[in-house]
């Protein structure tokens, strides 16, 4: 690529990101925002140790998040792929009801084990 037209995108990029916070402004992180921030892995996805005996933890936080947005205390919650419970463990921490439905008994009991301490 020639010299001047790096210049000239480089330029573009520039100006275009000082643009943005201007009009569309992002406050970083925000939990109620469009846009959330997670750490996921072992170890961030779950403070239970046995939930990782599912191959496909899906994280607390974001869980959480999407309870409180979009539920009140008191509501149901569906979880249609429960897995190892996370859902419904946000749930029942939130003070919201909740069903979780699993087609593996194996990950149904790990739940309700789950769910129960809590």
């Amino acid at each position: 690529m020639k010299e001047e037209v790096k210049e000239t995108l480089t330029e573009t990029v520039q100006n275009f990101k000082s643009y943005l916070p201007k009009y569309f402004p992002l406050p970083h992180p925000s939990p109620r925002n469009n846009i959330w921030h997670y750490n996921v892995g072992k170890g961030f996805n779950s403070s239970d140790k046995e939930s990782h005996e599912h191959p496909a933890i899906f994280p607390e936080k974001l869980a959480e998040d999407h309870i409180l947005s979009w539920s009140n205390e008191g509501d149901i919650i569906l979880d249609p792929f429960s897995g190892s419970g996370t859902t419904c463990k946000m749930a029942k921490k939130n003070n919201r009801k909740y069903i979780g439905i699993d087609i593996s008994e194996e990950y149904c009991k790990l739940a309700e084990s789950i769910i129960a301490k809590y």
